[in-house]
């Protein structure tokens, strides 16, 4: 996969980041690993996640860049989990 120096660079900053989402950072070190060569399910392996979201944030980096870094996908924030009302306890 390629990336300019100045996406590295972005990507490099975010991946060491103490402050950053965790998603981001975990989202630019897959990034970085990919543009590096290493295969996507060593990846996934390697952060924990799904190789799916891998290739998923792989198209995404190719087709737009660091465009939409960052945002949450809508379709993602109205998901039924998120919408799920919680119960309450009785305290008697």
């Amino acid at each position: 996969m390629m990336m300019s120096t100045t996406q590295r660079r972005v990507l490099e900053r975010v991946a060491k980041s103490k402050t950053a989402a965790h998603r981001e950072v975990v989202r630019a070190s897959v990034l970085l690993d990919a543009a590096a060569g290493v295969p996507n399910t060593a990846i996934a392996s390697r952060h924990q996640v799904t190789a799916v979201s891998v290739r998923k944030w792989r198209a995404q980096f190719q087709q737009q860049g660091l465009t939409d870094w960052g945002k949450v996908a809508p379709d993602a924030a109205a998901s039924p989990r998120s919408r799920r009302r919680r119960s309450r306890g009785s305290w008697s």
